[in-house]
């Protein structure tokens, strides 16, 4: 079975992170989520011979993604939070027209900053992955919206639905032209 691209990216992004020194992998479920966010549209991406599709509010699909124009920027990066410190991002690659900033807003709610950078054509791509010792993980969900053109809203979930601290996630913003 073929890697996808945003499986690629992780995986370079784990060795980068094995080279830096010794890192504790837990054995935990990955749990990936793939959103798009356009103004009037539901969550979730369906990918059919390279385009790209979402739902709009009435349940018809639509293009965002045409597989002969697929121009974008993006931003890789590993963010981790603890307490109620803002995220720190190690950032693995970033074509944004500058450096996003992260945000703590509340317990389990982050916002990723950037003026003007985040269009109608934006994606997010997550993989719960934890690098940390210890069992945190497992159970818990992360999501993404576009709050607006300058900013993503992430929240995580634990087992029992509540907004919980402690994020550990490897994601992958793409904003398509």
């Amino acid at each position: 079975m073929a890697l996808t691209i945003f499986q690629k990216s992780i995986l370079a992004a784990q060795r980068k992170d094995a080279e830096r020194g010794p890192i504790i992998y837990a054995p935990v479920r990955a749990i990936i989520y793939e959103r798009v966010n356009l103004d009037n549209a539901t969550e979730g991406l369906v990918k059919v011979g390279g385009n790209v599709y979402t739902r709009d509010s009435s349940g018809n699909y639509q293009k965002i993604v045409d597989a002969d124009d697929v121009s974008h920027t993006k931003y890789v990066a590993k963010i981790v939070q603890s307490s109620t410190n803002d995220p720190v991002a190690t950032v693995y690659e970033n074509t944004f027209s500058g450096t996003p900033v992260w945000t703590r807003t509340g317990a389990g709610r982050y916002s990723c900053t950037l003026t003007g950078e985040f269009t109608a054509k934006t994606v997010c791509i997550v993989q719960w992955d934890i690098y940390q010792s210890g069992s945190f993980g497992n159970g818990y969900q992360i999501a993404m919206t576009k709050a607006n053109s300058n900013s993503c809203a992430f929240w995580q979930n634990n087992k029992v639905n509540a907004g919980a601290d402690t994020l550990g996630a490897y994601i992958e913003i793409r904003v398509y032209k």
